[in-house]
Formats: C-alpha cells, sequence, structure tokens
C-alpha cells in the first residue's frame, strides 16, 4: 500500500471545491505533487494551465458564475442526485449531519452536501462510510457536473474530473495521520 495522508488530500481538495482564496494557485499545485493518481496530477495540472493568468478576483468570480450562479452546475450534490424538489435531498441531508455530529466534524459553513463539505468530511469517515460517501454521493455529482462543465470548455472541468480520481483511488484506503 502506497504511503499518503488521506486527511491532507481530501482536505487540500476540499479548499479547492470551496469559493478560491488567495493562496488557491499553490494550494492546487500542492495537491498535484502530493496525490498518488497519474489522472489526478495531469487534469490538476491542466487546470492550473487555463487558471494561470486569472487574477483571484476573476477566479472567484468565474467560480460563483460556474457554480454558485449555475443550477446545472450547483455544488450542493443532492441536487444532482435526487432534483431540486426532491424529499430525499432532506433525507440525505439529515443523514450527512448525523455522520458529521458522530465524528465531531466542523463543517466550513457550507451546506452540509456542499461538495467541499462532504469530500471534507471523508478523514473524518470510517473506511466504510468513505466508500459508500464516494460511490453514491460524490462521484455521481462530480462526474455530472464535470461532464457538463468539458462541454463548454470550463477549467473547473478539470478539477472535478481530478477530484474524482482522488475520491476514487483514496476513499477505500485506510487513513495514514502524520
Amino acid at each position: 500500500m502506497s504511503r499518503f495522508i488521506v486527511g491532507n488530500n481530501f482536505e487540500q481538495l476540499a479548499v479547492l471545491l470551496s469559493h478560491p482564496q488567495v493562496n488557491y494557485l499553490e494550494l492546487a499545485q500542492a495537491l498535484a505533487e502530493a496525490v498518488d493518481s497519474k489522472h489526478a496530477t495531469r487534469h490538476i495540472k491542466a487546470f492550473l494551465k487555463e487558471i494561470e493568468s486569472l487574477s483571484i478576483t476573476d477566479l472567484q468570480e468565474l467560480y460563483s458564475k460556474t457554480f454558485d450562479l449555475n443550477p446545472v452546475t450547483s455544488p450542493a450534490l443532492s441536487v444532482h442526485l435526487f432534483g431540486v424538489e426532491s424529499f430525499k435531498r432532506s433525507h440525505l441531508m439529515v443523514g450527512l449531519l448525523d455522520m458529521y455530529r458522530k465524528t465531531a466534524y466542523v463543517s466550513t459553513g457550507e451546506s452540509a452536501d456542499h461538495m467541499s463539505t462532504v469530500i471534507g468530511f471523508l478523514p473524518c469517515a470510517s473506511v466504510v462510510d468513505r466508500k459508500e460517501l464516494s460511490t453514491y454521493v460524490i462521484l455521481p455529482g462530480l462526474m455530472k457536473m464535470a461532464e457538463f462543465l468539458a462541454s463548454k470548455n470550463n477549467p473547473f472541468a478539470h478539477l472535478l474530473k481530478a477530484a474524482c480520481e482522488i475520491v476514487e483511488t483514496e476513499a477505500g484506503k485506510e487513513a495514514v495521520y502524520a
């Protein structure tokens, strides 16, 4: 088994899937160097190449236009699983909040089903819960968004594809903490 730190990779990914902050490019570069997946590294580097000339303000605006203002790419994973007006969304939210409480996970202030919140929770989850969340919640939602964004030539498609690779390859592994 390769040695990696589940927490760091998922935590860095969660930050990258949140509204961009000042050290965003450096964090993306660090994640590209840290992950074991060549596919994820390739996607992160493609993402970096497409956004490297953007100011932080332009990057934040692109993020908002991509995720916050576009219902097709809502960062709320439950929307991609059940649609906007489904009672199943509330069941998922309650289940996620219950999982978070049991592990004392403190979310970043986003909704319980926000892609960054769920991915940020993965280091706290048991291997079984991590695998189930990845298989049934995270990957279906992220893949759907990545496909749509790729069809629009949006740079965030690369980041979402990298996220899928990272989640898929690391979700079933035992956490190793430094």
